[in-house]
């Protein structure tokens, strides 16, 4: 489990002397005026975790705004955010305040921009490491989706061998239909697969007749000759249901569509799955959820999986608990 915790967060440093700028009072705002520039942070620990993507606006064309999101385990009574285009020196504050997230808009194409983050605490203050993100002019022919309407975008694995045998899977439609099933194909080589095999579909669950699906995950687990399947599932249109798809099965055996739910009555959208190379290779489910009542994707939580993947049995005693802002292209 300690690697889970270990990509969920990132590094700070203890700098006492920086400490007075944050804590008697922070604005909840972008810092505006002229500012006094420092060097970045060398001492980086990990109780911080800061990330820095780059998305666009609509159909702009250009990837020249930036989302940082971070979270930290320290008890903090506020954040401040540093920009510059140099990674050593140069940071000037952009960010002041108490939320977790900051949207940087209309950056220079081409100019790599570096991120750190202070966090107040009454023990003084502290760093995370240095992110960087480098705007630029989005590809063109690029396929997109659209997590209102879906799309016709389809994940495949790269092949499993079994045996002989190189086993892909995908979750598809039909032409023209709004349906999931689950296919398979075969090779001999690992290059060229064919043979496809519908092993999963909505003659095994009625909600797979009409949905769309985001966020796929399919493992091959070798201790077990098991495929398992993990899912976001959605009606056609629209975004509240938080409802995940597990399907398990064997490579060129039978599948089975064990559920379309909110594990533990949780709603979860951007996940992920990881096996831990623990003895009983527990299984994990980590999940942008949230309970009913709160907003989409309000909190990030850790389940453990059960004995054969096919479902949750609790949140994990470890779970890490963060704030999450989703930017959608």
């Amino acid at each position: 489990m300690k690697r889970i915790f270990k990509k969920c967060t990132a590094m700070l440093v203890g700098t006492a002397a920086l400490l007075t700028m944050l804590c008697a009072s922070v604005p909840v705002q972008a810092v505006s005026g002229v500012q006094t520039a420092q060097n970045a942070s060398a001492e980086i620990s990990e109780a911080i975790g800061l990330v820095a993507n780059l998305y666009t606006a609509a159909d702009s064309g250009l990837a020249d705004q930036a989302a940082l999101q971070w979270a930290t385990t320290l008890s903090a009574s506020g954040y401040v955010l540093y920009r510059s285009t140099n990674a050593s020196s140069g940071y000037i504050p952009v960010y002041e305040g108490y939320a977790t997230s900051y949207a940087d808009p209309d950056l220079e194409i081409g100019t790599e921009y570096f991120y750190q983050l202070k966090v107040c605490t009454a023990d003084g203050a502290v760093y995370s490491g240095v992110r960087s993100v480098t705007p630029c002019v989005v590809p063109s022919g690029l396929d997109t989706y659209n997590n209102q309407t879906g799309s016709s975008l389809v994940y495949e694995t790269n092949g499993y061998r079994v045996g002989d045998t190189y086993y892909s899977y995908s979750l598809k439609k039909h032409f023209g239909k709004d349906d999931i099933y689950l296919a398979e194909t075969t090779s001999s080589d690992g290059k060229y697969f064919g043979n496809e095999r519908n092993v999963a579909d909505s003659s095994q669950n009625s909600a797979l007749e009409s949905c769309k699906i985001e966020s796929i995950h399919i493992e091959y687990l070798s201790h077990v000759n098991k495929v398992v399947v993990w899912a976001h599932w959605e009606k056609p249109s629209g975004y509240s249901d938080g409802k995940a798809l597990v399907i398990t099965g064997t490579p060129g055996g039978q599948f089975t569509v064990h559920h379309v739910y909110n594990p533990l009555d949780i709603e979860v959208r951007d996940m992920a799955i990881f096996f831990d190379d623990d003895t009983d290779r527990t299984g994990y489910l980590i999940a942008a959820a949230n309970k009913p009542g709160q907003g989409a994707n309000a909190t990030l939580y850790i389940f453990r999986m059960n004995k054969d993947y096919s479902g949750v049995t609790e949140l994990s005693p470890h779970f890490l608990k963060i704030s999450i802002v989703n930017f959608r292209i």
